[in-house]
């Protein structure tokens, strides 16, 4: 396939900042935009907080549901005791009782989901920060196919962490440049629109990639996700041209077509 001018800077067109189609871009306009890949990169940093934040919330959860447990059996044990002599009053007690039991139930659904979603979570930091894998498979076809199994399903998160270990652990496996290609899947999937290209950017560093087309158009599309309608437009542009044989052009044409005709890029 072919290649976008300039090894360094040529990765940059995931993000076209402001770069002439017709050339290479100038270094004041490169260094823009490598300011700008540098700056998405940094997001990751903010996901050791968001797992501390995930983790305060699960403890505050589980202190309502503690909390909640202890009211239920003190109103229960206050009706054992005088549900003959007060009558009217436990028939109250008995709807408090039942209120409160629904209350608890929802809230221990809601904390079995933020269990799951904090073990995934944590899966992803440590996958980002080079950090234990979990129980993956060690065998690389397991991995493999295990990172597929959980992508088929829409398990973003997890399949990202088997993407990841994937490619960390086979660096010169053909199949690497699929991997991040499938890492900035997940994050599209999940509307992390910079973070989708910073992975697409990976691909396009591969020299011979099969998915460097898929990868190009995918970013344009994140691109236009973000609103970035001049951006997205030029993206597809230079789509277009690098790539005239890709499956994915004539929807970039249609796309391009669109933003001219409506000027927006929804």
């Amino acid at each position: 396939m072919k290649r976008v001018c300039m090894s360094a800077i040529g990765l940059a067109l995931l993000l076209v900042v402001s770069m002439s189609l017709g050339g290479c871009v100038s270094s004041g306009e490169g260094e823009k935009m490598w300011k700008e890949i540098n700056s998405l990169k940094e997001t990751q940093k903010t996901m050791q907080q968001d797992r501390e934040q995930l983790a305060e919330t699960l403890e505050r959860s589980k202190q309502e549901i503690d909390s909640l447990n202890t009211i239920i059996k003190e109103a229960r044990d206050l009706l054992s005791r005088n549900n003959a002599d007060l009558g009217a009053e436990m028939i109250e007690v008995r709807k408090a009782i039942d209120t409160m039991t629904g209350r608890l139930e929802n809230l221990q659904r809601e904390h079995e989901k933020l269990v799951k979603e904090f073990d995934l979570f944590v899966q992803d930091v440590d996958s980002r920060l080079g950090g234990a894998s979990g129980s993956l498979p060690s065998d690389k076809e397991d991995l493999w196919a295990e990172a597929e199994k959980r992508y088929s399903a829409n398990n973003w998160v997890a399949a990202r962490v088997a993407y990841l270990q994937f490619a960390r652990q086979n660096k010169d496996d053909g199949r690497t440049d699929n991997a991040f290609y499938q890492v900035g899947e997940t994050y599209l999937s999940q509307g992390r629109y910079a973070d989708a290209i910073v992975e697409f950017r990976k691909v396009v560093e591969f020299p011979r990639s099969d998915v460097a087309d898929a990868a190009i158009y995918r970013s344009a599309d994140a691109l236009a996700a973000m609103g970035r309608c001049d951006n997205a437009k030029a993206l597809y542009e230079s789509f277009v041209a690098d790539y005239p044989r890709s499956k994915y052009r004539r929807d970039a044409i249609r796309k391009i077509r669109n933003i001219k005709k409506t000027g927006t890029c929804k």
